[in-house]
């Protein structure tokens, strides 16, 4: 009975370490430049489905330093914390074409002009 009791606790501590260690590696892989990349363009195609050259919308997005509406600078593109000017990607819900790399701010009060549908969403 001690031995099934041991074998079982063996076991189950064995998933949790490979369970946190695969967990581990991919966090690391996402804090990577290459993973961080793939992680924003598969949230722009799945979540808010966003079509066209996602490659060169991230480029565009990671090289940009103001802000389209208000010309503020942008945060840093690794940096975590959610604040009026982090960077985000705005785009037409009806079209689904980007428009711009707006802050938080702008993106949430106000908007481009789509140039497909001529109208503010």
């Amino acid at each position: 009975m001690f031995f099934i009791q041991f074998l079982f606790l063996f076991i189950n501590y064995n998933m949790e370490t490979k369970i946190y260690k695969s967990s581990l590696k991919n966090r690391m892989y996402r804090h990577s430049p290459k993973g961080y990349k793939s992680h924003r363009i598969s949230n722009w195609k799945h979540n808010f489905k966003i079509f066209g050259d996602l490659e060169l919308f991230y480029e565009i997005w990671e090289t940009t330093e103001n802000c389209d509406v208000c010309k503020c600078l942008l945060n840093p593109i690794y940096n975590r914390q959610k604040t009026f000017n982090s960077r985000a990607l705005d785009h037409c819900p009806k079209c689904l074409i980007p428009k711009g790399i707006l802050c938080k701010s702008c993106n949430i009060f106000k908007k481009l002009k789509c140039p497909c549908c001529d109208e503010y969403n």
